[in-house]
């Protein structure tokens, strides 16, 4: 089912105010756009016997398997870069884009992803992900986005750029699932205070509403639905 939970209830005015009036849009991919194609890529792995037959693929999963054990979530984020840079990178781009076709990114956009980003079509939109480009490029091309900034491990190094690449935009949102983009909405609220910009509205995209974060503006599901009546909602009553 889909729903909307914003930190300050009073705030869904505001919330889709700020979305409305955004014109730089910065979106992590994996788990926030659609369910996360670098984990589809890894796990058409599984079924390949070159790979099967790596040691190096073999001693990974194997360090996966311990350090999700003993540490969980808190794990998540290293392996998943130490699985790129050492199996995702140095495979050829035609291999992605016979898994990422384009069909495949347009189906596996989260419900009303598309809708909502076509609401706001003279707003810059940016891909910000720790994936590399050629998973990420059937899906910012799906959506029409304008850029894709790759294998960012330092969100708060993707504002800076970002805010050099668009020094004239100022009125940012930020969509993301995950602690790294939770970082990088800490540091436009710093820039926000130092009046760097002018406004910030921070969505999560949460698994399930148990896994809500309440340091952005408002949490949903995958399914941005709630997002796109609440822009309507307050469009229409102006």
């Amino acid at each position: 089912m889909a729903w909307i939970n914003a930190k300050h209830e009073e705030d869904l005015a505001g919330i889709a105010a700020r979305l409305r009036d955004s014109n730089l849009f910065l979106s992590d991919l994996d788990d926030t756009l659609a369910k996360s194609p670098t984990k589809k890529v890894a796990y058409s792995f599984l079924r390949r016997k070159d790979m099967l037959f790596n040691s190096k693929f073999i001693a990974w999963c194997s360090k996966a398997l311990y350090q999700r054990a003993v540490h969980g979530r808190k794990a998540k984020s290293g392996l998943g870069i130490e699985f790129i840079e050492k199996f995702i990178k140095p495979q050829k781009i035609e291999t992605i884009q016979s898994i990422l076709t384009p069909e495949y990114a347009e189906s596996s956009l989260f419900p009303y992803a598309k809708e909502f980003y076509s609401m706001f079509p003279k707003a810059a939109k940016v891909i910000v992900t720790r994936t590399i480009e050629a998973i990420a490029e059937p899906y910012s091309n799906a959506l029409g986005f304008d850029m894709t900034l790759e294998s960012q491990y330092a969100k708060r190094e993707s504002v800076d750029f970002m805010m050099g690449v668009f020094p004239d935009l100022k009125r940012f949102a930020v969509l993301g699932d995950s602690k790294e983009d939770e970082e990088m909405v800490d540091y436009l609220r710093f820039k926000l205070k130092k009046g760097s910009i002018d406004t910030l509205v921070s969505i999560y995209v949460a698994k399930s509403k148990r896994k809500m974060n309440m340091n952005f503006d408002a949490s949903i599901g995958r399914d941005y639905s709630p997002l796109v009546e609440l822009v309507k909602k307050y469009s229409n009553a102006l």
